[in-house]
Order: structure tokens, then sequence, then C-alpha cells
């Protein structure tokens, strides 16, 4: 069960967001920009929060679905005032509901340990019509900086399945007396626990609303207005989530009576009962279900939602793509 959070529109102005002193970690700030000094820049007037006078506001033509455009959390904090905190304190709400980290000083970190750093992004989401429809943040690692020569090669890579084996499961869902039922995991990666020590250096702006959302962090805040965490779940952008998220997901789908693993392909999961044949394909945090039999179809729904928090809809989509069959 999940912690209730509110969700606080202030940031507080006691302290003076700075960039870091490393080179590697400067992303969002420069200078003495604070939160609220952000949020107090002219308001955005028209209908859609599209301003069409300024060349920084990026306005897309016409699409067949929608279109995502990704910005720092500080230009979109400019741009979208209220509405970025909201978004970005939601994603930190995440982080403390799945239990990712722990905070840390810096006093307790080994010496020869890398503290990686870490960069909160928002995403602009656009109707077919060019309108603005939402935004979305995203927290992730430098794992960019990560030191490889400690993992194995497969601990880094993380399969997807194979085109030929998806096109073939959308031709079989499209036969008569079957079903397609999709699936989305909430913050996927967040459910996987991290093998390895990895440590994340909050960048102002997170470490500023993580205080404001969970006040005993207040006392690991550095003198930069940075917090430096130890990673307890696979946090987006860290070389060995995919990996991981990968590897809970399959036992998961395991854990369910008949349903075995494809030798051919990873991604692909089935039960070829006399009576029941069934397939799931897993495409990072997509999940297709395609079933001659809508009560073990609700018995794989049930058993994913009793792990993760899941969000189904009838008829196939994957990675945002609607397929007709």
């Amino acid at each position: 069960m999940q912690t209730e959070h509110v969700i606080h529109e202030d940031i507080s102005t006691k302290s003076v967001i700075e960039s870091p002193k490393e080179e590697e970690h400067v992303d969002e700030f420069k200078g003495n920009d604070t939160i609220d000094e952000l949020k107090g820049e002219e308001k955005l007037t028209s209908e859609d929060n599209l301003p069409n006078s300024s060349k920084r506001f990026r306005k897309p033509k016409a699409f067949p679905d929608f279109v995502t455009f990704h910005m720092k959390a500080k230009q979109g904090l400019a741009m979208y005032k209220e509405a970025a905190i909201k978004a970005l304190t939601l994603e930190i709400i995440n982080t403390i509901d799945y239990d990712v980290w722990v905070p840390m000083k810096l006093k307790d970190i080994p010496r020869h340990m890398k503290i990686l750093p870490s960069f909160a992004f928002l995403k602009e989401k656009y109707t077919a019509e060019g309108k603005f429809k939402e935004l979305k943040a995203r927290l992730v690692g430098g794992g960019h900086l990560q030191d490889r020569s400690i993992y194995k090669e497969n601990e880094t890579s993380s399969p997807t399945p194979d085109t030929t084996h998806l096109f073939i499961l959308f031709l079989l869902g499209g036969k008569p007396g079957f079903h397609v039922v999709s699936g989305d995991v909430k913050a996927a990666y967040l459910n996987a626990p991290i093998m390895k020590e990895v440590f994340i250096r909050l960048d102002p702006i997170v470490s500023s609303i993580l205080v404001n959302v969970d006040e005993p962090y207040l006392p690991y805040l550095g003198i930069d207005q940075t917090i430096v965490v130890k990673l307890k779940k696979a946090l987006y952008g860290c070389i060995e989530s995919a990996r991981l998220w990968h590897e809970h997901l399959s036992k998961s789908l395991l854990s369910i009576p008949d349903i075995k693993q494809s030798r051919l392909d990873p991604c692909i999961f089935y039960s070829n009962d006399k009576n029941i044949q069934t397939f799931i394909c897993t495409y990072v945090d997509d999940i297709l279900i395609i079933s001659n039999n809508d009560k073990f179809t609700s018995t794989i729904q049930e058993t994913l939602s009793k792990t993760y928090e899941m969000k189904y809809s009838t008829g196939s989509r994957l990675l945002g793509d609607e397929f007709d069959i």
C-alpha cells in the first residue's frame, strides 16, 4: 500500500540553489537561481499554455497520435511554472513510495566509490492537433559514468522481442476465438532491487523538492544544495536497470502455473495446454497477452496486479503504438 503525500506548490527559498562544484554534476542550474525565482517569471496565459511569441516554446504542426519533447528541469520550470513543479514532485513521490534509495552522509561513503550525477527532465506531450496535452517528469541516473568493468556483459543488456515473432503474435491475435489485452507497468524499473552498490547525487532542483516532500531528508542536504543517496532499486539510466527489470518481470510471469519462457525469444512466454493457447510478449514496461481463454487471461492479469501497479486495455498496444489486428 502506497503512502499518501501532499504536493506543495511553494518550494522553500531559505537556501539558494547553486551548481555542484564537480563539473560532471553540472546539469540544471547555473548561478543563484531558486525554484521560486523561476516560478516568479511571467506566467503563461494562452489557452494551451504555449506562447507563440517566444522561440523557446516548441509547438509541433500535426502528428498521427501525439509527440513528446524532452527538456531539462530548469527550462520546464521557466516554461510551465507550477505544472513543472507538480510533475517533478510526483516523480519524487514515486521514488519514495517504491523505496528507491536511502540518503547518505559523504563521510559514510567509501572513498573509492564513485558518486554518479543524476538528471531530472520533463516530457511535453502534444495532441495530434499540436496542442499541449500533459507534462511528465523522469529522474535518471548518470549510468554513462558507471564502471562497466565490474559488470558481466549479460548484466548490462536487456532483450527486446524479435520483430518477426511480434508480428506472428499479432496475426494469431486476429484469429477467431482469440482476444488481445495490453498492459502497462507503472514505474517499471523501480520494482527491481539493485544488486551492486550505486551512489547517486540528486541535483539541487530534485533535492529541494525532496526535502519539501519529506522533511527528514533535510539533514542530508549538502552545502552545494545536493543530496547523495544509495540506490536500493533499479533507477532509470543505470546500466544494469533494464536487465534487472526484465529478470524481475520474467520471474513474476513464470510464477503463473503452466507459463513457460521461450528458449528462442526470452521476451515471449506461453502456455500451450490442450484447451488453452496463451502467449505473452514483454517489451520493457509493456505487456501483450494473446489468448483463447478469458479465464486464464484474467489469472495472468490478477497475478501481475498483485506485484505491480498495472493499467490494462483491450487491444494491442506497444511502445505507445496501436496495432489493428
